[in-house]
């Protein structure tokens, strides 16, 4: 019997900002992209010009949630 695990990649803050530039297009301006989800459009517009990160209402907007990278463990080196 195989366990089969669904990993998802982690996206990438450049790659969160051009699905953000995509859907704000579709919906035809940051404005109304904004509007529609309850967010201010002044903070969508900071986002996309890197002036603040995407926090959690526009990553919930877009389906999205925060992770945190895994740690990463080395070996301790002997103390001499």
């Amino acid at each position: 019997m195989m366990l089969s695990l669904e990993v998802e990649s982690a996206m990438t803050r450049e790659a969160l900002l051009e699905q953000l530039r995509r859907l704000c297009t579709k919906e035809g301006s940051v404005t109304k992209w904004a509007m529609r989800h309850g967010i201010r459009p002044q903070y969508v517009h900071m986002a996309l010009n890197g002036e603040r990160a995407p926090g959690p209402q526009i990553l919930a907007a877009m389906g999205l949630e925060r992770v945190q990278p895994a740690e990463s463990y080395r070996r301790r080196q002997a103390a001499e």
